[in-house]
């Protein structure tokens, strides 16, 4: 996909998860704003520029808004997009999740209705956002919704989700779980992933282990733990609900004396980068395969295949992690 040209422009990366792509802004050092339909269904997306990937985890979702932004760890080269709140002038055009950005247009000729559109000032600072099917009326404005206090949590380059005050609609970024509202006391949410769901995604869930023919009774290993077992390998399930999350996790092999340490670890990272899905890691000296998933993100029918498809190459990876790194069966 390739960007409109016009100088200077401010370049969006292209963001990408298991159901679609598109594009997204960064507007701080640690920061990526994106229309809320990419992050659906993910608590991580894929970031790319050029043909480097990073790995953006969601902080802020706000379907009702049409809008969602990511944290990267990473250093990403793309030039960080001011926020302003002056007066519109410019707008760039987004047919569809899946489309090119097309070229830019002048403000009166904003009409949405498929489509997604970015507004800049004279000075391509970041004004607002309207997402698909609505009126101008309903566009947000960047500069109401990241205020300077909200962005300044990621200042000193530590992630923290974003939890809003229902009743008073006030947002706050911050690790703290249990933060309350300093207007009116009530405990604020995360943006993320609504509290009254999670019951919902772990019945779904046990629905994912009675489709791959297990009893999900049978299965339980704690009130939020689930051992699925293909053969020799074994999918450990745990759900997080401070997180609202999932992880699935296949321990495949052991690092020993004689394994070759430096290839393996060159070997996990370089596959890393590879795989949208899922990922490698190393504790105890076990090699892992995992698989993390946001509490809305768990649907029958594609999550069942998810886990057989990791199920399957954990077979393929231990056999290729001994006969080639020297590691060792567990």
């Amino acid at each position: 996909m390739s960007v409109p040209t016009r100088s200077p422009f401010p370049k969006p990366c292209h963001v990408s998860t298991m159901y679609t792509t598109g594009w997204a802004w960064r507007i701080h050092p640690r920061l990526y704003v994106l229309p809320s339909d990419l992050a659906e269904g993910v608590s991580e997306v894929v970031l790319s520029v050029e043909d480097l990937r990073y790995r953006g985890e969601l902080v802020l979702y706000l379907p009702s808004d049409g809008i969602a932004l990511v944290w990267c760890r990473e250093d990403l080269p793309v030039e960080i997009v001011s926020i302003s709140d002056n007066q519109l002038v410019e707008v760039v055009h987004f047919c569809t999740a899946f489309s090119e950005p097309v070229s830019w247009m002048q403000a009166e000729e904003w009409d949405s209705d498929q489509a997604a559109f970015w507004g800049f000032d004279e000075e391509l600072a970041l004004v607002s956002y309207l997402c698909p099917g609505k009126g101008k009326a309903d566009g947000i404005r960047m500069a109401s919704l990241f205020t300077k206090e909200l962005l300044a949590a990621w200042d000193h380059g530590e992630m923290a989700k974003v939890w809003q005050c229902i009743p008073c609609g006030l947002l706050e970024a911050t690790s703290d779980r249990h933060v309350r509202c300093q207007n009116c006391r009530q405990q604020k949410q995360l943006t993320t992933f609504a509290t009254e769901d999670q019951e919902a995604s772990i019945q779904t869930l046990e629905k994912v282990i009675a489709r791959m023919g297990d009893d999900p009774v049978l299965c339980r290993k704690g009130p939020q733990a689930w051992q699925l077992r293909r053969g020799s390998a074994e999918l450990h399930l745990r759900y997080a609900r401070d997180e609202a999350s999932l992880c699935a996790d296949i321990q495949l092999v052991r690092i020993g004396p004689e394994t070759d340490r430096k290839g393996l670890y060159a070997y996990l990272l370089k596959e890393n980068s590879r795989l949208d899905s899922f990922g490698f890691s190393v504790q105890h000296d076990k090699v892992m395969i995992s698989l993390l998933l946001s509490g809305r993100s768990i649907r029958e029918q594609e999550t069942a295949t998810l886990f057989e498809t990791i199920l399957k190459k954990s077979d393929d990876y231990d056999n290729h992690l001994v006969s080639v790194f020297a590691a060792e069966w567990l």
